[in-house]
């Protein structure tokens, strides 16, 4: 018990000379410190705990005053001014025909070969598509696949086709008969 009560002495001598070291101490002072310091283990290790505890604490971050947000907005106003009117609106925005211009949501197949559509999921996804294989030639599709997950594609070819699908890398992906 008396171990424990000797301890939070030490701990609040501690604290108070990490007060007292904050303000700029007097060459007297920071001899009393390192006499303390220097008296006992525990006081050097309860003072640096108390330390690091204390530089963890960090200041809040200084926020910028208004004015210097309104002197930048100021500043910046004329300039995005002057190059709103040196440019026409024209030169930096998208023809109407392309703004409306987006991919399909699913590729529909009426008794196409099945190589022509590997060559349309293959347009629609990263890396190659391989078919190897003189027999997959003569296969044919009807159907509905989504063209914007070749992966889910390749799996309903699969389930629909005697074909096997071997995926090597998300850019190389095999076709075979089954």
């Amino acid at each position: 018990m008396t171990e424990s009560l000797t301890q939070n002495q030490i701990r609040e001598q501690a604290a108070d000379w990490l007060v007292r070291l904050d303000e700029a101490p007097s060459p007297e002072v920071l001899a009393e410190f390192n006499a303390w310091h220097a008296a006992d283990v525990r006081h050097a290790q309860l003072f640096e705990q108390l330390q690091q505890l204390w530089q963890s604490f960090s200041p809040p971050a200084k926020t910028r005053p208004r004015r210097a947000r309104l002197i930048g907005a100021a500043l910046v106003l004329p300039a995005a001014i002057a190059v709103g009117q040196w440019l026409p609106v024209q030169s930096w925005m998208a023809p109407a025909t392309q703004a409306t211009a987006s991919l399909p949501v699913r590729l529909v197949f009426h008794d196409r070969p099945l190589p022509e559509v590997l060559a349309e999921i293959d347009r629609h996804r990263r890396g190659v598509i391989w078919a190897s294989g003189a027999q997959l030639q003569t296969l044919r599709f009807t159907g509905v696949l989504p063209a914007q997950d070749s992966d889910a594609a390749l799996a309903l070819l699969q389930a629909a086709l005697p074909i096997r699908i071997e995926t090597y890398s998300k850019y190389l992906v095999q076709v075979r008969q089954r």
